[in-house]
């Protein structure tokens, strides 16, 4: 189990800062082939970064934009991850940022939208490794959101591209577009942990930004989100959210259609 991590979080109606994110409070996936989150990997910078990201296609990976905007592809890997080893470091070899993304400038509600991106991988991932289909809905509050990623378990527990952490939260608030068009671009949830409760109540820190938020439908675990913040709520208690999918799926489709070349 994971431990607790002390967030260093900005208000949720202030610039949210770019930082990585984690599961915090959630349990070590083992890593297995047969595991349900064995598409679900870190994203790495010649920096020493790490991040998360999650299979969408052999050669195709989701992430947050504000992991990789302005990183050239040679600065980038994917690392899948299974039976409790790193099986594959996949060059990346284009990057795709949604074309509204304009960093962590607020929009008029205050709020950082478009935070989503795509990675072409210069080879497909291993035979084996799943892809997750895009939710072709946006996350409702009161569902729970099973959160994989990477990253801080702890004040001493850095992020790690060998360990994945899985937790869940349930949606508290969502937020639609400005453009009139009724979408829901952004979700968020809030984090109450109690001592001795369940280690799957879950919130984000250091490691998890671009790690993806699943919920289950009739054909199993689709992707409802990509996380992308954490806040800190001035009644006190903090959170984390994301970018809902279902918004930007025509666009996710279309660069997978083009083989990431347009």
């Amino acid at each position: 189990m994971a431990l607790r991590s002390a967030l260093a979080v900005a208000a949720l109606a202030a610039c949210l800062a770019p930082r990585a994110l984690a599961v915090v409070d959630g349990l070590v996936d083992p890593n297995t082939a047969t595991s349900p989150w064995a598409g679900v990997g870190a994203v790495t910078t010649a920096r020493g970064g790490t991040y998360s990201g999650v299979v969408i296609a052999p050669r195709f990976v989701l992430t947050a934009a504000h992991v990789v905007a302005g990183a050239a592809p040679e600065a980038l890997h994917f690392n899948v991850n299974r039976g409790g080893d790193l099986v594959a470091r996949l060059a990346v070899a284009a990057v795709h940022v949604h074309p509204a993304y304009h960093g962590f400038t607020r929009g008029r509600d205050a709020l950082v939208h478009d935070d989503i991106a795509v990675l072409r991988l210069a080879e497909p991932v291993p035979f084996g490794t799943p892809g997750y289909p895009l939710a072709s809905r946006a996350p409702r509050p009161g569902e729970r959101l099973v959160l994989v990623g990477y990253g801080a378990g702890g004040p001493s527990i850095p992020a790690n591209a060998a360990v994945k952490r899985v937790g869940s939260n349930v949606v508290e608030q969502v937020y639609q577009d400005l453009g009139g068009e009724g979408r829901v671009e952004l979700y968020r949830f809030a984090y109450h942990p109690v001592p001795g409760g369940s280690p799957l109540e879950s919130t984000l820190a250091g490691g998890d930004s671009g790690s993806p938020a699943f919920h289950r439908d009739g054909n199993g675990w689709t992707i409802a989100g990509i996380n992308t913040y954490v806040y800190s709520a001035a009644s006190g208690g903090s959170g984390g959210g994301g970018v809902a999918v279902a918004a930007y799926r025509e666009w996710i489709l279309s660069i997978v259609a083009s083989g990431g070349t347009q």
